[in-house]
C-alpha cells in the first residue's frame, strides 16, 4: 500500500472516530437529562416537595457567627475531639409549678353564660358556705337570625307633612340578604375554601334551605361592588418602589370550548413594605397582562426566571429587574444527584446568605440595617461567582448541573441586586405565599364559571391578601365596606380600601 493510500485511510479512521466521539457526547447528554427527568419524576410522585438544604458536618461548612467566612483549617477538622463525663443533679418540678390555664386566659375578652348547678337536695334548707368554680371554652355554631327594621311614620301638627326615617343602605338593592350574610358567604368561600355546595349543606342544616343560584348571584353582585376599589388599590401599590410579581395558573370555563376549560392566569403583584397583595386575571401568560399592569411604574420588579418579566425591562421603562435567589437555588438542590459535590459548594454558600438573612428578621432589622449587614456576604457572593466561572466549561451544558450553573450566571447581576438596597428581599417567597390560597381554593371549586367570574376572583382574592398581610380581620372589613361604599363618591374610593380601614382603627 503506497503513502497516499495509508494517508487516506488514516484521515478517514480519524473521521470516524471524531464522529464516534460526537455521537458518544450526545448520546451521554440524552442519558443525564433522561436520568435528571427521571429523578424529577421519582420525586414528584413519591419524594417530598421541599427544598430545604442541610449540608453534613465538614471543614468546608460556613459559620455564621465567625469573623470571616474563611473554612476551618485541617488541625481544627482533623483532630478528634476530646470527651469528658459530665453529672449533674436537677431540681423535679412540682406540681404546683403549673404556670395555670393558659388558653382561657387568652380569652378574656369573650362573653360569659354562667349556669349554676344545683344539688338534687333542696338548697332552701341548708346554708351556703361558698362554691366551686370551673370554666370551659365553649361554642355555638353560626346562627341565622332575621333582622326587622321598623320605621314608623309621624305627622306634624297640621298634618301636612309625613316624616319618617331614611330606608337602609343596602349594598344590592331589594336583596335578601344583610350585609352580614354577603360578608359570611365571601369569607366562606374566598378564605375558608368552602365551595357554595358545601355551605348550602350547611344552611339546611340551620333549616335554612338557599338556591344554589340564588347564592351565587349575591356573590357576584357583591364582587361587582368591591371591584369598584381596583383602581385605588392600583394606585396604592404601584406608587411604591419595590414589587415582587409572579402569577398561577386558574382553571375557566369558556364558552366557547365546549367540554373543556381554559387555563387562564392569576398574575400577583405585592409589596412587602406596605403589604399590599394584588390580583390580575388574564387569559394567558404572555406579555401583555404584565404590562398593562406595570404601565409606566418605576421602581424595582422582583421576579423569578420567566422571560416576559425580562421583556418587560429596558434603559426606558425605569423598572429595575431583581431576580430570585431561591429559584436559583433550587436548581442545585436538583441537581444534588447529578453532580454532588458542585452542587454542594454552592448550596453551602447561599445556605449561609439565607442565615444573615434569618438573622436580620430576627432581629427586625430596617433598611439601612439589613444594608449595613449584607456588606459581610459580599465575600460568600464573590466566592459563588468564581466558582460558576470556572465550572461552567467543566460540565455538560445539557446536565443538571450545566443548567443550574448557566441560570445562576446568566442572571447574576440581578440576583446581587438585593445587596444593594436595604429594602429589598433575597427571594420572592413572600408572594408565593400570597399564591398559596389560590392553589388551596381551585382544590375546592375547581374552576371559575366564566371569564368575567375569574376577574371578580382575582378582586377578592386582592382585598383578602391585602387584609390578611395587614393582620385584619376580613369580615368585619367587608361589613364596614358593604356598608359605605354605595354612599362613597368614586373621587373618595381610596378612603375604603384595607390599608385606610387599618389606619382609621388606630
Amino acid at each position: 500500500m503506497n503513502t497516499q493510500a495509508i494517508i487516506a485511510e488514516n484521515t478517514c479512521l480519524k473521521e470516524e472516530v471524531y464522529q464516534l466521539r460526537s455521537a458518544t457526547k450526545q448520546l451521554t447528554e440524552q442519558l443525564l437529562n433522561i436520568q435528571d427527568q427521571l429523578v424529577k419524576m421519582q420525586r414528584l410522585v413519591f419524594g417530598q416537595s421541599r427544598e430545604r438544604f442541610i449540608s453534613a458536618s465538614s471543614p468546608d461548612q460556613l459559620n455564621l457567627f465567625s469573623s470571616s467566612n474563611e473554612e476551618q483549617s485541617e488541625s481544627e477538622t482533623e483532630a478528634p475531639c476530646a470527651t469528658e463525663q459530665i453529672s449533674y443533679e436537677r431540681r423535679k418540678a412540682k406540681k404546683t409549678d403549673h404556670n395555670g390555664r393558659q388558653l382561657l386566659s387568652k380569652c378574656l375578652h369573650l362573653p360569659v353564660e354562667t349556669e349554676v348547678l344545683e344539688p338534687e337536695a333542696d338548697p332552701s334548707l341548708m346554708t351556703r358556705i361558698g362554691e366551686l368554680i370551673s370554666e370551659k371554652l365553649a361554642f355555638k355554631p353560626g346562627r341565622f337570625y332575621v333582622k326587622k327594621y321598623v320605621r314608623p311614620k309621624y305627622a306634624d301638627k297640621s298634618g301636612d307633612k309625613i316624616i319618617i326615617a331614611d330606608p337602609i343602605n343596602e349594598p344590592i338593592p331589594r336583596c335578601e340578604a344583610d350585609v352580614s350574610l354577603l360578608a359570611h358567604l365571601i369569607i366562606s368561600k374566598y378564605v375558608d375554601h368552602l365551595p357554595e355546595y358545601r355551605q348550602i349543606e350547611i344552611f339546611k342544616r340551620e333549616g335554612v334551605p338557599i338556591a344554589s343560584s340564588t347564592i351565587n348571584d349575591w356573590i357576584h353582585r357583591a364582587a361587582r361592588l368591591l371591584e369598584l376599589l381596583n383602581g385605588s388599590m392600583k394606585q396604592e401599590l404601584f406608587g411604591t418602589a419595590y414589587i415582587q410579581a409572579d402569577e398561577t395558573t386558574l382553571k375557566v370555563l369558556d364558552g366557547n370550548k365546549k367540554g373543556k376549560s381554559h387555563l387562564g392566569y392569576m398574575w400577583t403583584y405585592y409589596n412587602p413594605e406596605v403589604k399590599i397583595v394584588l390580583f390580575d386575571y388574564q387569559k394567558g401568560r404572555g406579555r401583555e397582562g404584565p404590562e398593562q399592569m406595570l404601565g409606566t411604574y418605576k421602581g424595582y420588579l422582583q421576579t423569578d426566571g420567566y422571560e416576559v418579566y425580562e421583556s418587560l425591562v429596558s434603559a426606558d421603562s425605569g423598572i429595575k429587574h431583581v431576580c430570585c435567589m431561591a429559584h436559583a437555588r433550587r436548581y442545585f438542590e436538583q441537581a444534588l444527584n447529578n453532580d454532588k459535590q458542585r452542587a454542594e459548594y454552592v448550596l453551602k454558600r447561599i445556605q449561609y446568605l439565607y442565615l444573615a438573612e434569618r438573622w436580620l428578621r430576627n432581629i427586625k432589622a430596617n433598611a439601612q440595617e439589613r444594608l449595613f449587614q449584607r456588606e459581610t456576604c459580599i465575600e460568600t457572593l464573590n466566592e459563588i461567582k468564581v466558582f460558576i466561572d470556572k465550572a461552567i466549561y467543566e460540565v455538560s451544558p445539557k446536565s443538571a448541573i450545566g443548567k443550574a450553573l448557566a441560570y445562576m450566571l446568566n442572571r447574576w447581576d440581578k440576583l446581587c441586586v438585593y445587596i444593594k438596597d436595604g429594602r429589598l428581599e433575597i427571594d420572592n417567597n413572600l408572594i408565593e405565599n400570597k399564591i398559596r390560597p389560590i392553589a388551596i381554593g381551585r382544590k375546592n371549586y375547581l374552576f371559575a364559571g366564566s371569564h368575567e367570574a375569574a376577574k371578580r376572583m382575582a378582586t377578592i382574592y386582592s382585598i383578602m391578601g391585602t387584609c390578611k398581610a395587614n393582620d385584619i380581620n376580613p369580615y368585619k372589613y367587608l361589613v364596614w365596606l358593604l356598608n359605605r361604599i354605595n354612599d362613597t363618591k368614586t373621587s373618595q374610593l381610596y378612603t375604603l380600601t384595607p390599608l385606610a380601614y387599618k389606619q382609621n382603627a388606630n
